[in-house]
């Protein structure tokens, strides 16, 4: 990569992931140089955003995600019973 040439870096959503791209700001030429992905993307909810090395060789992102439990139970009878029985 050549440091005399203006370029910037730039994000894209694209689903559940985020394509990172190059713009040349002499030539307006754009170049798709990386695709982040969070690790587990069930329940990712909202992005943080990118941060970049100078160079553009080194990346980060952070995202929101939300995660729970289901439990299930079986043989509860709901609150309904719990009512009653006050």
């Amino acid at each position: 990569m050549e440091r005399d040439t203006p370029f910037l870096f730039y994000r894209a959503p694209a689903g559940r992931r985020y394509d990172v791209y190059r713009l040349d700001l002499a030539s307006g030429r754009r170049e798709r140089i990386r695709t982040l992905v969070p690790d587990e993307p069930a329940g990712v909810s909202a992005d943080g955003g990118v941060l970049a090395t100078g160079d553009g060789e080194r990346f980060v992102f952070s995202y929101v995600q939300l995660l729970g439990k289901l439990y299930v139970v079986k043989g509860w009878v709901g609150l309904r019973a719990v009512a009653n029985a006050t």
